[in-house]
């Protein structure tokens, strides 16, 4: 299966970075199509399955056919294992299946009204299992306190975070309590750090501790001996969240088994220039495994760390 385009799925007014993006990490690609929530790409050869785009704003990609035609559909559903619909700005259809590894997916997207073009991809490690990269806000329960729980579970879902029952977290940024209320209910006793009120449902949680306080104000003595994941959530520039992060990490005696950091981006063009302050991060031992503009992120991505050894 080969195409002369490549089709990405992003998130709508992502798309002039989007392109910046692909060619300063992948020159060789042209923009050919471009709407909100999709580009397309032309490189200097047809592109194959096992191409791999290296992009953070990418929330789903793969080689792009154009305008549904019947022959072409026919190709397709003979060679796809399953079928996949959305739209390049709305949610996708609720009867797609999930895609599991090595799966061979036909995407059916709606560009317009009445103009269906059609795609494919081979999913993989990292990449999203929905349709169009969508994860659905139906997903929240009704007792999260914020939309920051949706964040939690995509990027679980999206880097197959390993969370266990009885690990400890330190959440930066806590407040309201999303993300709490997502690690709580999967048994993990969470430290949260804000200075911002708590829902009470949190607070009275018998796994929560709050440490009413900023980061800057946050001493080792305020954590358990030990602790397993650190996640940050900071509405400030991703320089100054990742210089605090470096601070507290510098404090800590062992090395948690890993990082998931949700940063801000204040400017779409801010995306461009993540490589160096998270390389502070490296240094002290880690690296990306995974980093991504998730659907439920809104101008910001989130980064997935663990340990070098």
């Amino acid at each position: 299966m080969k195409s002369d385009f490549l089709f990405v799925g992003c998130q709508a007014g992502a798309e002039a970075t989007l392109k910046r993006e692909v060619e300063f990490r992948h020159p060789k690609l042209k923009p050919a199509f471009s709407r909100p929530g999709i580009v397309t790409f032309k490189g200097d050869q047809p592109f194959t399955l096992d191409f791999k785009l290296n992009s953070i704003l990418a929330r789903i990609y793969g080689l792009s056919f154009g305008k549904k035609t019947a022959e072409k559909e026919k190709e397709l559903i003979a060679w796809a294992t399953l079928a996949q619909s959305w739209s390049r700005t709305g949610e996708p259809d609720s009867e797609s299946p999930l895609a599991k590894l090595d799966d061979k997916v036909l995407d059916v997207i709606t560009i317009d009204d009445g103009e269906i073009w059609l795609g494919c991809h081979i999913h993989r490690e990292g990449m999203s299992p929905r349709a169009g990269g969508f994860f659905p806000e139906n997903l929240k329960p009704e007792g999260a306190p914020s939309r920051a729980y949706l964040k939690l579970v995509e990027a679980i879902e999206r880097f197959s975070i390993p969370f266990k029952r009885g690990q400890k977290a330190l959440e930066i940024g806590s407040a309201p309590g999303g993300a709490c209320y997502g690690l709580l209910e999967r048994g993990l006793s969470v430290w949260g750090v804000d200075p911002g009120d708590m829902h009470p449902s949190i607070v009275h949680h018998h796994g929560f501790i709050w440490i009413k306080n900023s980061i800057n104000q946050l001493h080792s003595q305020d954590l358990p001996s030990n602790l397993d994941w650190v996640l940050l959530d900071m509405n400030i520039e991703p320089q100054d969240a990742l210089s605090a992060l470096e601070k507290l990490l510098k404090k800590l005696t062992y090395r948690p088994l890993g990082l998931l950091l949700t940063l801000k981006l204040n400017r779409w063009d801010m995306l461009l220039n993540l490589d160096h302050p998270l390389e502070r991060i490296e240094a002290l031992g880690y690296r990306v495994q995974g980093a991504k503009q998730l659907s439920n992120n809104a101008q910001e991505c989130c980064v997935f760390l663990l340990p070098t050894h």
